[in-house]
C-alpha cells in the first residue's frame, strides 16, 4: 500500500507551550510596511519530502485527494524512503500533514493583521488587532461544514496543536551577523537551539528565524512556528531531531504593497465558538481541532 495507516497519521504531538515574550511588551517597534498583502510558502530541504508535498500543493484534485495520489507520484525507492521516515517518526509525520502547505497569506492594514492559510484538509483564518490586543481564530474543514472559532488575548495558539509556540525558557537564543533580503525586505538571522532537557518534547533541534525591522511583530502570530521577536519574521528554517527529514522552510515569497479591503480582514463565521480558559477546555479545543484537520475517509 502506498498510503500510511489511519492510526499512524493520527499521531499528532501537541506542541503546546504558552510562550513568554522575550522582549516583554515592548510595542515601540516602528514598522515601515503598514498596508500590504504578503504571500508565504512552505518547502522541505529533503527532496523526497518536498516532492511529496509539492504534488499536493500543485495537483488538480482537492488537496486531501491529492495526498493519496501523491504516493503514486513517487518512485518505488522514494515511496520506501518516505514510508520509512513517516513510520519511524509518527509524531513528526502527524505534524507535517497538518502544516499549511497549500496556501499562506497575510494581510496587513494598520493595527490589523489577518492570516489565511490552508492545509491538506483545513483552512485557518487568524485575525489580530494590535489596538485591542486581541485575536480571533477560525479553523474549518475543507471536506465538510465542521468548523470552530475562538478569541484570544495572549499567545496561546500553541494549544491548538497547529502552531509551535517557542518558549524562550526552552531554547537558547543567539543573534548572528547573517542577514538576507527577500522581496526588498532585509532581515537578520537569529538562531533558537532547543535545550537538551526539553528536546524530546518539541522534537526540534534548531529554529533559524529571519527578523525584519520593517514589519510589525504581530505577523508572527500567523506563522506555524511562533516566536516572540520584537519585529516581523519573514523566514523560518526548522531542523527536526530526526535529521533525515531535512529542514522545514517557511518563507516570504511575494509582497504586494496595496490597499487591503475590509473583506480581507473578516474571518468566516464558525459553526461552533469556544472560549477555553481551563486546561480541560484547552484539551477539548485541541481534540476538536485535530478532528477538523483530519482528512481520512
Amino acid at each position: 500500500m502506498k498510503k500510511l495507516s489511519y492510526l499512524l497519521l493520527l499521531a499528532l504531538i501537541s506542541f503546546a507551550s504558552c510562550s513568554k515574550d522575550k522582549d516583554g511588551d515592548d510595542n515601540s517597534q516602528t514598522s515601515e510596511i503598514t498596508e500590504a498583502r504578503l504571500e508565504l510558502d512552505i518547502s522541505f530541504s529533503n527532496p523526497v519530502v518536498n516532492k511529496f508535498f509539492s504534488y499536493i500543493k500543485t495537483g488538480n484534485s482537492l488537496p486531501w485527494q491529492a495526498y493519496y495520489d501523491s504516493w503514486d507520484n513517487l518512485t518505488s525507492e522514494e515511496d520506501n524512503q518516505l514510508s520509512s521516515l513517516f513510520s519511524n517518526n509518527p509524531t513528526i509525520a502527524g505534524y507535517l500533514v497538518r502544516l499549511p502547505i497549500v496556501k499562506n497569506e497575510i494581510f496587513i492594514k494598520g493595527a490589523q493583521v489577518r492570516g489565511v492559510s490552508r492545509g491538506i484538509a483545513h483552512e485557518i483564518q487568524n485575525l489580530w488587532n494590535n489596538d485591542a490586543i486581541k485575536g480571533n481564530y477560525y479553523v474549518g474543514s475543507l471536506m465538510n461544514d465542521n468548523s470552530l472559532g475562538f478569541s484570544y488575548e495572549q499567545n496561546i495558539l500553541g494549544e491548538t496543536g497547529l502552531s509551535v509556540s517557542v518558549d524562550p525558557d526552552d531554547f537558547t537564543r543567539t543573534e548572528t551577523n547573517e542577514s538576507i533580503t527577500i522581496e526588498g525586505i532585509t532581515a537578520k538571522k537569529i538562531t533558537y537551539t532547543v535545550k537538551t532537557a526539553v528536546q524530546d518534547f518539541y522534537e526540534i533541534k534548531k529554529i533559524d528565524v529571519y527578523v525584519a525591522s520593517s514589519l510589525d511583530k504581530s505577523i508572527n502570530l500567523m506563522h506555524p512556528f511562533i516566536t516572540n521577536e520584537a519585529a516581523g519574521v519573514i523566514k523560518i528554517e526548522v531542523e527536526m531531531i530526526k535529521t533525515d527529514f531535512g529542514k522545514i522552510v517557511y518563507e516570504l515569497k511575494k509582497v504586494e504593497k496595496r490597499a487591503v479591503s475590509a473583506q480581507e480582514l473578516i474571518n468566516s463565521t464558525p459553526a461552533e465558538t469556544l472560549n477555553p480558559q481551563t486546561p480541560e477546555e484547552f484539551e477539548t479545543l485541541y481534540l476538536e481541532i485535530r478532528s477538523i484537520t483530519s482528512f481520512f475517509v
